[in-house]
């Protein structure tokens, strides 16, 4: 059922935040996240990568119609997974965060996913969604938060949205102040928050999507780009690579594949799968820093 209107939802939902008490998602400096695109060309602008224009976007699991969000994932196979991609080519772009902390709002994630990938959360006494601790509630949010949604009832993404709104984010941030009273950090003003995190509906294990607004995205730096292919098994075979770009944003792409970098004390296994293909593999389980 799609809501009558977007102020009825948030005020039916409001409540509900105001009662709950969560922990909140927060990433640091260099914090990873990952885009994809699925586009006819190679882009040669940087603008072609992040979130499209005012007024273009479609609506979305947390922006309506024309509203800009910057949607990131926790890893490239999560960003694949959301976008449901099929084969063919995509531009896949890595961002780094570069504020210090950068506190999200809570999409509903659960207790075991929030210790495991978020290990230095803060509580949120005297925030806009203080209050008690409550499952149901927090459960209510998540299933919003992931609400299946087919391509003939995008609608359904007001629910989300709303729940968004309730929980402090909206594609326009209007953060008031900061206030930092002993170990705790105040947020004020109707949508504090610069970014949400919230569950992946479309991936087996425990993954995270992330949303950005005007002021979120200034938080982000864009590391590089790949133009990529994908294959019907779900394997990624890199073509391109590009780490920089002019002044005017225009891309220098290098002609070749990303390679991949070991960083210190990192272990690696790479088969050979094909006559040019090579599968590399972290033995950490961890994503592959290209360069």
């Amino acid at each position: 059922m799609v809501p009558e209107s977007m102020d009825c939802l948030v005020k039916r939902l409001a409540p509900l935040a105001d009662e709950l008490r969560h922990k909140i998602p927060v990433i640091a400096t260099g914090a990873r996240l990952f885009r994809i695109r699925k586009m006819n060309t190679m882009p040669h602008v940087v603008d072609e990568v992040g979130a499209p224009p005012p007024g273009v976007a479609p609506i979305g699991r947390l922006n309506d119609v024309g509203q800009v969000v910057l949607y990131l994932a926790d890893s490239p196979d999560t960003a694949f997974s959301e976008a449901r991609a099929t084969t063919g080519e995509y531009c896949l772009s890595e961002w780094r965060v570069q504020q210090p902390k950068v506190a999200l709002a809570n999409g509903g994630i659960p207790a075991d996913l929030l210790r495991t990938r978020f290990p230095n959360n803060f509580d949120s006494p005297g925030m806009a969604i203080g209050g008690k601790e409550n499952k149901q509630i927090l459960s209510l949010f998540r299933a919003l938060y992931t609400l299946p949604v087919a391509q003939d009832a995008t609608d359904l993404y007001r629910w989300s949205i709303g729940c968004g709104f309730a929980n402090g984010f909206s594609h326009l941030c209007e953060r008031a102040a900061v206030e930092t009273v002993g170990e705790t950090t105040i947020l004020s003003g109707q949508y504090p928050f610069s970014g949400i995190a919230y569950p992946s509906v479309r991936k087996n294990k425990q993954s995270i999507n992330y949303a950005f607004n005007d002021l979120g995205i200034t938080y982000l730096r864009l590391d590089h780009v790949q133009w990529v292919e994908r294959y019907g098994d779900g394997s990624v075979k890199g073509i391109d690579f590009a780490a920089s770009w002019d002044a005017d944003g225009r891309i220098s792409w290098q002609g070749r594949p990303a390679h991949y970098q070991l960083q210190p004390g990192e272990s690696s296994r790479v088969v050979k799968i094909a006559e040019t293909l090579w599968s590399y593999e972290s033995l950490d389980g961890g994503i592959p820093f290209f360069v």
